[in-house]
């Protein structure tokens, strides 16, 4: 069959969202009772509507409006970065302020670079696959020219964080992965060995929850083996209060929880003084951070940071 392009998008039949939630959910709990790596049957219910060729695989759901596309074998865990395509006037909009927009858009392309050269550079040793999980659903070819090739694209656009999430962790799960982390897009020095950590503590036996705190009350990472909805339900998004209530709703389900050690996030005036400070060697309790080339080389180009300056680690 052909794979289902741009043309043909536009005459996908439209369905009542309540009759899309319940085939989902339904879907949901065959892949479940298939243990998470579906029969050919299996692969045939993923997803209201579905064409494939031998390499790409593209999934349409109205009610969570899903593409995934992906080719290869499948790795024992995928790690998906949780993202908007970086357009002039949406991206970053806390640091317009401080950079202005085309500035704020170019410095969110260059987080998404690092971010996903440090998942690349787990190697095969960690047998691990990099996705995009972007927004919005027209940005597939911004993406692709960001990401790696090997890296799949998962597009979920929905407003709510917490469905996002969801939905990610099912779809990725649901594609022979073991397991999950999704990550944020605003830590382009995220240290790799946070990474490999999570992916440590998910291939143990037993189901687990792993968090990585970020110092804004939320979290940078959440790895998962199971889709647990209620990690996601009654959550304050965006919140200082994100990562407590989270830790709670695991505790109401008895899910054991490992947390790594924290990190910050990069979206607003005051976090981007602390990136500069990182790359200057002046914020040791965050010493050890990635790389960052990209953003490092985007700082330099707008004499935000010091061309002599090393970043810490």
């Amino acid at each position: 069959m052909q794979p289902l392009g741009r043309q043909s998008r536009a005459h996908i039949p439209r369905m009542p969202r309540r009759l899309c939630a319940v085939l989902d959910d339904i879907v949901d709990q065959l892949l479940s009772q298939l243990s998470c790596r579906p029969s050919a049957r299996g692969q045939q219910l993923q997803g209201l509507f579905r064409m494939s060729n031998q390499r790409n695989v593209c999934l349409y759901s109205q009610s969570r409006w899903a593409m995934m596309v992906r080719a290869g074998r499948p790795s024992a865990a995928a790690i998906g970065i949780i993202c908007k395509a970086p357009r002039v006037g949406l991206a970053k909009t806390r640091l317009i302020p401080r950079l202005g927009a085309d500035r704020a858009a170019e410095i969110s392309a260059c987080f998404l670079r690092d971010i996903a050269a440090s998942i690349a550079s787990l190697g095969a040793a960690v047998n691990a696959r990099g996705y995009a999980v972007f927004a919005p659903s027209d940005a597939e070819e911004e993406m692709r020219a960001i990401m790696p090739p090997h890296f799949g694209l998962v597009c979920h656009a929905d407003g709510n964080l917490g469905r996002v999430l969801l939905g990610a962790t099912r779809d990725l799960l649901s594609s022979d992965h073991r397991c999950v982390l999704l990550v944020n897009s605003d830590s382009p020095t995220l240290p790799t060995a946070r990474l490999r950590e999570a992916i440590e503590h998910l291939s143990l036996s037993g189901d687990r929850l792993v968090l990585g705190p970020a110092t804004d009350g939320g979290y940078y990472l959440i790895g998962l083996k199971k889709a647990h909805p209620r990690l996601f339900e009654d959550v304050k998004w965006g919140s200082e209060v994100v990562l407590a209530e989270t830790l709670s709703r695991a505790a109401e389900i008895g899910l054991p929880i490992v947390q790594l050690a924290p990190w910050y996030d990069v979206d607003d005036a005051e976090s981007f003084t602390m990136l500069q400070a990182e790359m200057r060697g002046h914020l040791p309790e965050f010493a050890g951070g990635g790389a960052a080339a990209a953003t490092r080389a985007f700082l330099i180009s707008i004499g935000e940071i010091e061309p002599t300056v090393s970043i810490s680690g």
